[in-house]
């Protein structure tokens, strides 16, 4: 039987749609991913050739060296969750894999802790400016993704348990905890705001959800108030920084793990790889042998 498997991708795209709910940022990443290894993919007839396109696929992305080892890692998680579909639902008799290849570890970009002092106890003026720095504190507190944070409602905070409730990637629930500094910090926040037409705690006029765009300007502003230098685009730094001081002060990964939201132990592991870097640092500082070679 000859499968067209890009006929069969786009079925996969809309079951993913309509039954597993999957969320419109999912869906283009899946898109993506058919872009990058559909060339390969898409001109397979039958499973063997399916099988061997899949290795083809990822050796042709390494050799171009047009996307970096990680994208080709990320676009084939998407395409995994596609070839594992065509495995449940009958179209192949094993299941096809895309292998991982090895990525360059670089520096993870975080906050010392000095900005960190900074952030928290700044006393912004600007109301855009002063909600920039509630959402700051609360990816630096919970280690929330900026769109977690940007859709978190009234409901979900519970200032009695001090945990909130977080809808995250897939409209998977979290429930994480949070500290007494980020107690009050939202208290006060919220406090302040009159109700707008929605639950939201972020928002613009007429309760309207906020764009990550509009807060990143703002944060960049922030930053540039306090003299700390912003890696662009992004506030993954931020969550990052509240990641590597967790497992830094003794925390342990499967718990971050579920705090992060986490799919895999294996993204959360890469922080723990770092305190093994820092462990190394102060032993070379304070080892016997160390100290006889200066």
């Amino acid at each position: 039987m000859t499968d067209d498997f890009n006929s069969l991708f786009e079925r996969f795209i809309e079951e993913s749609k309509y039954l597993k709910n999957l969320s419109p940022k999912t869906i283009i990443s899946y898109n993506q991913a058919w872009a990058v290894y559909g060339r390969w993919l898409g001109t397979a007839s039958n499973e063997p050739e399916l099988k061997r396109a899949t290795k083809e696929a990822v050796m042709g992305l390494v050799r171009e060296a047009k996307i970096k080892s990680t994208s080709i890692n990320i676009y084939g998680r998407a395409i995994n969750s596609y070839l594992g579909w065509l495995h449940r639902e009958g179209h192949t008799a094993g299941r096809i894999v895309v292998t991982r290849v090895k990525e360059l570890q670089g520096v993870i970009p975080t906050f010392s802790d000095e900005q960190v002092e900074k952030i928290v106890h700044y006393k912004p003026a600007l109301m855009a400016i002063k909600r920039v720095h509630v959402i700051a504190c609360v990816i630096l507190d919970i280690g929330a993704r900026i769109q977690e944070a940007l859709h978190l409602r009234r409901q979900d905070i519970d200032f009695d348990t001090m945990l909130i409730k977080i809808t995250g990637k897939g409209n998977k629930e979290r429930v994480v905890p949070f500290t007494m500094n980020l107690r009050r910090i939202l208290w006060r926040y919220i406090e302040n705001r009159a109700a707008p037409a929605g639950d939201l705690v972020f928002w613009q006029a007429h309760g309207r959800p906020l764009s990550e765009r509009n807060v990143l300007d703002d944060f960049y502003t922030l930053c540039d108030n306090l003299g700390i230098r912003a890696a662009k685009n992004s506030f993954h730094p931020l969550r990052h920084t509240m990641a590597t001081n967790y497992i830094r002060n003794g925390g342990d990964a499967v718990r971050l793990q579920r705090i992060l939201g986490h799919a895999s132990i294996t993204t959360t592991m890469k922080y723990v790889h770092l305190q093994t870097e820092d462990l190394q640092r102060v032993h070379d500082r304070f080892s016997a042998l160390s100290q006889c070679s200066r």
